[in-house]
């Protein structure tokens, strides 16, 4: 089971409202020509390493895991950069940024690129470093913090709990009414113990700078309000000049990107606040409605075209940039990804969704009124960035393509029988409405006896599920997530209910109840396949592949030059 800490890196590592993603550097192969200045480090066919990128990114792995910089580790880092290389080549050569899904997806890479020009420029550049701010970061980050939080989806909910605690109730108290995750309802809310650059920016800033036994006021982070509690703090000792010395660079590398996160976040409240907008309710409810009865909440691509809301000139919002209609919606929302179609968990999230397209649209348009989509700069971002999804789709290309042969499948279940057994499942009905009122009144109908089928074709807001009078056939306790306690408690034509989260308001019914068992050879195929193939293609199958696209691919390497390479 994930620790509640963990379970809350998780959650707020999503990024607000849109994304202006402006991450780590991943690898740029500069075009082949004359070393000239002796900082080519090897070729690829047409791309050269260069020593300026190498130099970047074995940097920010020194700080990302602590090692020690060694000709091991450089010799390594060099030859993933080959590696790498050749893949991307081999991605060109099946044409994988000329079919439908390369040029759909370098079209959302251009306008993301763009709106990290614009970052850059408005949020990066003015970012001040201080050696005070500098000082004190070298402390935070050795520095662990014991904590605990209270959640809130929105300001005023935060509020609300503030003012309660200010009034005597407790954290413990008032965390039974506010987690459905046992560890966090249970414990008041502790997270444990964490470091820096674990958790969400905006709640690091204000952790960092409580005392112990200090409680915050709410503080906005990507996922929504916290109000946080130090309970322990623990400093390294013997903290050295030298050492804040040695760790000045990459201090300030850090402090940098920590400053642009926040400064992004501000960024897009004023231009939300400047744009005025306003929406037409019903529109925007009948929207929601319909994006989640997509399957998967509209995570796969397609969400544009997916949801019938009526006709395309309906009036959805208005702004001072102008009046979106559904139509508007549909475009803009294609160059949108499926990490942020998962953020959406409540109509108020879809509802800051859809602003930050808005906010968005007004920044590309600032963007490219001041030519930025027209310079060098931009086209060599865009270009690493093809490259990047490129090596993400050739690997998984490759991933897929071998076969696993049939005897070692049954070589590994015959060795591992004991352990290839299925999980309990229980057969569920479910009814989700979206208020309490509706909640309450469901309750109240089903301990008068009604049937729980017929209720979930009345209110249930899934339609999928409440097509078939609410069954969601059967669920092992790892798919029921933070209810299966709850759930998986019920005895057969048992109910349970209501149950909140994420705003909504769950029932289940159990209809059947299958225990666990040992599963034959072919139930247990498919994640005895699964197994194999990621250990395969660690161990042995990434290389060759690499191995056979180098059969056709000139290459050249000068390790010897990483002996001279300076880090900054």
């Amino acid at each position: 089971m994930l620790s509640a800490l963990a379970k809350y890196h998780r959650r707020v590592g999503t990024s607000l409202r849109f994304a202006l993603f402006f991450g780590a550097a991943f690898l740029w192969f500069a075009c082949s020509g004359e070393d000239a200045d002796g900082k080519v480090l090897a070729t690829v066919g047409e791309r050269q390493i260069r020593e300026n990128v190498f130099v970047d990114e074995y940097q920010q792995f020194l700080m990302r895991t602590g090692a020690t910089d060694n000709g091991l580790a450089r010799r390594s880092l060099l030859k993933n950069f080959v590696s790498n290389a050749l893949l991307i080549n081999e991605a060109y050569h099946r044409g994988y940024d000329s079919d439908e899904t390369g040029r759909r997806e370098i079209d959302r890479i251009r306008v993301q690129e763009l709106l990290d020009a614009y970052y850059r420029k408005y949020v990066v550049a003015p970012a001040k470093i201080e050696e005070a701010d500098l000082q004190r970061l070298y402390i935070w980050a050795n520095t662990r913090l014991k904590v605990r939080h209270l959640y809130a989806a929105d300001q005023a909910g935060a509020e609300s709990l503030y003012a309660r605690l200010q009034k005597g109730e407790s954290f413990e108290t008032l965390a039974r009414g506010v987690f459905e995750d046992p560890s966090l309802r249970d414990s008041g809310g502790l997270l444990g113990y964490f470091s820096l650059d674990e958790l969400d920016p905006a709640f690091e800033e204000a952790a960092y700078g409580l005392q112990v036994g200090e409680v915050s006021h709410p503080v906005r982070t990507a996922d929504g309000y916290s109000i946080i509690r130090v309970d322990d703090r623990i400093v390294k000792p013997l903290l050295t000049e030298t050492e804040y010395a040695q760790s000045r660079p990459r201090l300030e590398r850090f402090w940098r990107r920590r400053l642009t996160k926040l400064g992004g976040r501000h960024l897009v409240d004023s231009l939300a606040q400047q744009l005025e907008i306003r929406f037409e309710d019903q529109t925007l409810a009948d929207l929601y409605r319909a994006f989640r009865e997509l399957p998967g909440h509209g995570e796969e691509e397609g969400l544009a075209s997916a949801i019938p809301v009526g006709p395309e000139d309906r009036p959805l919002l208005h702004s001072t940039a102008g009046t979106w209609t559904v139509a508007t919606f549909r475009d803009k929302v294609r160059f949108t990804s499926p990490q942020q179609h998962r953020w959406i968990r409540s109509e108020g999230r879809f509802k800051d969704f859809i602003s930050g397209l808005v906010v968005r649209e007004h920044i590309l348009s600032n963007a490219r009124r001041e030519g930025m989509d027209r310079t060098a700069d931009y086209e060599a971002q865009v270009e690493e960035a093809v490259d990047k999804w490129l090596l993400e789709r050739i690997e998984d290309t490759l991933y897929r393509e071998f076969e696993i042969p049939e005897d070692s499948l049954m070589a590994f279940y015959e060795a591992n029988r004991e352990s290839m057994v299925s999980p309990p499942q229980m057969r569920l009905q479910e009814i989700v409405v979206e208020n309490n009122q509706k909640a309450d009144q469901i309750a109240a109908r089903l301990r008068r006896g009604e049937a729980f089928g017929s209720l979930a074709r009345e209110f249930s807001v899934r339609a999928f599920s409440a097509e078939r009078d609410g069954e969601l056939g059967w669920v092992t306790r790892a798919e029921m997530g933070s209810q299966a306690d709850a759930v998986f408690a019920l005895s057969r034509g048992k109910w349970i209910g209501p149950i909140a989260e994420n705003e909504r308001y769950f029932f289940f019914k159990c209809l059947d109840i299958l225990p666990s068992r040992l599963l034959s050879f072919q139930e247990a195929r498919p994640g005895i396949e699964a197994n194999l193939r990621a250990l395969t293609w660690k161990n042995r199958m990434r290389t060759e592949k690499v191995d056979q696209i180098r059969q056709r691919v000139p290459v050249a390497s000068w390790p010897r030059k990483l002996r001279d390479v300076k880090l900054n």
